[in-house]
């Protein structure tokens, strides 16, 4: 049974309505997709303020979270909205200021159509990832008050082997000053959990001591005070038949603060996560030790040095979120600086595999797809800085060319079709 993957992007709609984001599945119907917006218009332009909204649907439940950071020196500018009704929020450079909302609409052939119910204030550059042949499942749960302890999550309705989350330290309905975010992933390898997040905070404050950031190799959520300091984290466990099991750690407080999550089913080892990071000069980087010949890539990129540190530069790991293909590639990047800078905050989106700028707007890391490899993938770094900046990078296995043939039942021929979601042949 074969899975599919492909990642589109296209400019938001300006208008309320049906948008459709079109991709290469072989006439599948997608199960699950990914979107991701910064306040990019031109591809390779930076834009004024320092967006990120990224949300989810599995055609039946939605998730998303948005964080917004102003160019200005008030205390009111910056902060974070999430929604369980929604797949897609943009926030504006008010805490309650709406730029744009979306609904999931419906799944066809190759194709995601959403439905803007809030027109986008500009053409931002939509990024779908979506994923076809495979069980998926939105689950939102609270963190609870139990720390070290194992707490099931339940109602995923099957194993899954791939969990991607959204954290933004309160309940999925609504608004709050301080731009709080963590996106995480957990993954099953060859029995083994691996997981990893990159998270930040920036605190309604004109101080550089109220925003910190940073990439984790050890845990799938990290949440911040709005100072800076650690408030609480979570591990996952394991996956089994209804969901999983994960731990919270810290304080007991905040046991109403949300993590919601997109639960998805690949065959036995099909994907991997590694840590890796960028070389310090220019050149081809090889990396290896994927374990197969990946198809596509997502790779996470901060500003960070170090995994498990918190950045003492005040940025908020200037993260990149990067989909990579034998066809495309894309970086949807945004940073904030001490919140006392008007023009340090700032995003983007960039057809290039990786892109960091540090805490000026100085580009440090820009890298460029080579090739899948059978054990990895070849970037061409073009710019480097000199130092090795922290990255994961997930990868989904090769499923060779799309099902063409036919197959036999009770006597009969008839095409390869999904039944739960799967790719029956």
């Amino acid at each position: 049974m074969a899975f599919r993957i492909d990642t589109v992007t296209a400019a938001a709609n300006t208008s309320t309505g049906l948008q459709t984001f079109t991709g290469v599945l072989g006439g599948l119907v997608p199960t699950a997709y990914i979107l991701t917006v910064t306040r990019g218009i031109i591809a390779g332009t930076e834009a004024i303020g320092g967006l990120m909204s990224q949300g989810f649907s599995d055609g039946t439940s939605n998730s998303c979270l948005s964080t917004y950071n102003e160019n200005g020196v008030t205390t009111t500018d910056t902060g974070r909205a999430c929604r369980a009704d929604a797949c897609i929020y943009i926030l504006g450079d008010e805490v309650t200021t709406i730029e744009g909302i979306a609904v999931h609409s419906s799944f066809s052939n190759n194709t995601v159509t959403i439905n803007w119910t809030d027109a986008p204030d500009a053409a931002y550059i939509v990024t779908c990832k979506m994923f076809a042949g495979v069980s998926a499942k939105v689950i939102t749960w609270d963190s609870g008050a139990i720390v070290d302890t194992n707490v099931d999550v339940n109602g995923v309705g099957f194993q899954a082997n791939f969990l991607y989350v959204l954290a933004p330290q309160r309940e999925f309905s609504g608004n709050n000053s301080n731009a709080k975010y963590c996106t995480g992933v957990a993954i099953e390898n060859n029995s083994t959990i691996i997981q990893g997040n990159i998270s930040g905070v920036d605190d309604d404050a004109e101080s550089t001591s109220s925003i910190t950031g940073r990439i984790d190799n050890t845990i799938f959520v990290k949440q911040y005070t709005n100072t800076g300091g650690n408030r609480w984290t979570a591990s996952w466990i394991s996956f089994d038949s209804d969901g999983g099991i994960f731990q919270k750690h810290g304080t007991t407080a905040g046991d109403t603060e949300e993590i919601t999550g997109l639960f998805l089913q690949f065959p036995t080892d099909e994907v991997n996560m590694l840590f890796k990071e960028t070389p310090t000069s220019n050149g081809n980087q090889a990396t290896t030790g994927m374990g197969f010949l990946p198809e596509h890539l997502m790779m996470f990129n901060c500003f960070d040095t170090a995994y498990v540190s918190d950045d003492a530069t005040g940025l908020m790991a200037s993260p990149s979120f990067a989909e990579i293909g034998t066809n495309y590639e894309f970086s949807n990047y945004w940073t904030s600086e001490d919140n006392v800078s008007t023009t340090r905050c700032r995003s983007a989106h960039y057809e290039k595999a990786s892109y960091i700028r540090d805490d000026g707007g100085t580009l440090q890391i820009e890298g460029e797809y080579v090739s899948m490899d059978a054990d990895g993938y070849t970037i061409n770094y073009t710019t480097t800085d000199g130092t090795a900046r922290k990255n994961f990078v997930i990868g989904f296995k090769d499923q060779g060319a799309l099902p063409t043939g036919s197959s036999l039942v009770n006597g009969g021929i008839v095409k390869d079709s999904l039944i739960n979601g799967r790719l029956i042949s």
